[in-house]
């Protein structure tokens, strides 16, 4: 069977987050579940039935968003950049009351990847400040790039590649290093699959 190879390192890494994730969804459900319990009665009195179970379901949702639960559909995959999508919009780096000197403009960088089984995915590759210095520069279309479950940053994985990029903290290497000279983590990650999209080059 094909597969991606992950290194020990960020096995581990990726179970410590997943297992983060669920432990911080458990410890708020269970904490909100209490409080509905006890409390919901005294706090909801005024509601009908049908809007205070209304009520307590979004109060349950909740810690699914602050938890990010939601990323646990995540899946590894490897695949073909075949067009790179850029949203440009306005935003402060301050959440409450912003002021015109919080403002800056974001960059929202989306990837049509095609992946080996044919299907092409969109994917969100980052977020961050819009200028010439940022991510954005590494990734070009027709770059093979590879994800990792858990993980926030896509790695290049073109055979002559001069950079690469830790799937863990997003940092540029030189491509002859083994480990990301920021978080440590193993840069070198095996592809044991066949071609990408029937293209057999290496760019």
């Amino acid at each position: 069977m094909k597969e991606i190879i992950i290194p020990a390192d960020i096995k581990e890494y990726v179970n410590k987050k997943v297992f983060k994730k669920i432990s911080l969804w458990l410890i708020m459900t269970i904490a909100i579940t209490l409080l509905i319990v006890f409390f919901g009665d005294t706090f909801f009195s005024r509601l009908n039935n049908t809007v205070k179970i209304g009520v307590y379901v979004l109060l349950l949702i909740i810690p699914v968003y602050i938890s990010k639960l939601y990323d646990l559909k995540d899946n590894s995959f490897y695949g073909l950049i075949t067009k790179i999508e850029v949203k440009n919009t306005v935003d402060s780096e301050r959440g409450f009351r912003p002021t015109i000197e919080t403002l800056y403009r974001k960059e929202t960088v989306y990837f049509y990847i095609k992946l080996k089984n044919g299907k092409t995915i969109k994917r969100k590759a980052f977020e961050q400040h819009a200028n010439n210095n940022n991510m954005s520069k590494y990734y070009s279309v027709g770059d093979r790039v590879l994800h990792i479950y858990g993980t926030d940053y896509l790695q290049i994985i073109n055979k002559n590649v001069d950079k690469k990029i830790c799937v863990i903290c997003g940092t540029s290497n030189p491509a002859a290093n083994d480990s990301c000279a920021f978080c440590r983590h193993t840069l070198n990650i095996r592809i044991d699959g066949p071609p990408i999209g029937g293209d057999t080059s290496e760019r």
